[in-house]
């Protein structure tokens, strides 16, 4: 088959040898080592470093098997700003330029958000009549209306009526949706005005479990041995973007807090960049038990986890990270590690019943601190959590199972 992959905000082979792929970047490469023709779109601007790929809109074959189609869209510094969203309507125009020009596909598989793209390929696919999938990682336009103030929600939502009704248009012409989880599946179903059914599927976010060479692995051991991690005394891991709408803030409030008999027994090590980044340092400034890392390779991320003892999941509780289980969470678990976290919803029913992790109130300084007391002091026995993390991974996490069984359902749309 001839199948095209939609998104933007990924990670690609570009970036460098050490880039480690995502959702759609997996997906790609397994439908490719199907024996499947696969054109992966994405930005050329790179979401999480912010910077641009290319000055335009670029195609590149056969790397790693696949061809890559980068749609241009302009800068922005800020996640939420005027300028992103210029950028996804700019990315909406070029996907539809490239697309025309372009020997069409048999299938469509289309991440959602943003909401301009999404709309964008339903109507290039209804066109030409291509079966299509949009596969729905966020609640686009409702958690936008959602950070409005409670009496301004309405009004907001009514400021956003193309949007929803860009969105709408899209779901409805699908030939299928997929979705990061149930709750998500049922609310995506909304706009088509139906509920889920076999045509749609649940697909969990997961992440490749691929190990770096061991060269790399190598200069990654030594640069942690030099920042004095060395994993001898109980360490806790958050990798990610660094936003605002993580409640790391509350987590460094409680390693300040900590008697300095504790600060000696435990490590709290901070990866990524972001929006957040400069404040954040500033309040782990004088605290020598934490360590903002910046932004970490693959094989520095995974020697790091192997010197860990548990992720953490500072989450606020939105209803997107209630519903949601985000990447960290099979990464975390696929390493072996407890989840450490304040997110309600589903992820803190997996914790508690699978026992793979421990949970502290949401913005409650004092509770995160008591947690922490509790791992570095050994009061809690991470081992059986451990074990439970990794049982939970293959189950429900497994990124080969989930993305061939992704692959396999892309598939089953030759006849249509």
């Amino acid at each position: 088959m001839r199948i095209w992959t939609v998104v933007v905000g990924e990670p690609s082979p570009v970036d460098g040898p050490a880039t480690r792929l995502l959702r759609t970047g997996i997906l790609a490469h397994t439908l490719s080592t199907r024996g499947h023709d696969v054109t992966w779109f994405n930005a050329t601007f790179n979401h999480n470093l912010k910077i641009q790929r290319f000055s335009k809109s670029t195609i590149q074959k056969n790397v790693g098997g696949l061809t890559l189609a980068f749609m241009h869209g302009r800068a922005y510094r800020s996640n939420v700003s005027i300028a992103r969203i210029e950028n996804h309507m700019q990315v909406a125009r070029s996907f539809k330029k490239m697309a025309e020009r372009m020997e069409k596909p048999d299938v469509i598989q289309c991440s959602y958000p943003p909401i301009e793209l999404a709309h964008a390929v339903a109507q290039f696919a209804k066109k030409n009549g291509i079966p299509y999938i949009i596969d729905y990682r966020d609640l686009w336009p409702d958690i936008i209306a959602d950070v409005a103030p409670v009496p301004l929600r309405p009004l907001a939502k009514l400021a956003m009526t193309p949007w929803y009704k860009q969105a709408r248009e899209a779901t409805l012409g699908a030939a299928g949706l997929c979705a990061i989880t149930k709750p998500y599946l049922e609310w995506a179903s909304k706009f088509a005005g139906r509920k889920p059914d076999a045509r749609d599927r649940v697909f969990h976010l997961a992440t490749a479990g691929s190990k770096a060479p061991d060269a790399d692995i190598k200069k990654a051991e030594a640069f942690w041995d030099a920042q004095g991690i060395t994993g001898k005394i109980p360490t806790l891991v958050f990798s990610g973007t660094l936003s605002r709408r993580m409640d790391l803030y509350t987590l460094l409030d409680a390693a300040e807090i900590l008697p300095e008999e504790v600060r000696q027994k435990i490590r709290i090590v901070i990866c990524g960049k972001g929006e957040a980044e400069e404040e954040l340092k500033k309040k782990a400034d004088g605290l020598p038990h934490v360590l903002m890392a910046g932004w970490r390779n693959q094989a520095e991320l995974q020697a790091l986890m192997g010197r860990a003892k548990a992720g953490l999941l500072p989450y606020i509780s939105t209803i997107d990270f209630q519903w949601s289980y985000p990447n960290k969470v099979g990464e975390y678990l696929g390493a072996g590690l407890p989840i450490i976290t304040s997110v309600t919803g589903i992820v803190e029913a997996l914790i508690k019943s699978e026992g793979c992790g421990a949970c502290y109130r949401e913005g409650d300084k004092n509770s995160c601190a008591q947690l922490l007391t509790m791992i570095a002091e050994n009061r809690i026995d991470l081992a059986p959590m451990s074990y439970a993390a990794r049982k939970v991974y293959a189950r429900d996490f497994d990124a080969r199972k989930i993305y061939d069984d992704y692959a396999g359902y892309i598939e089953s749309f030759r006849q249509l």
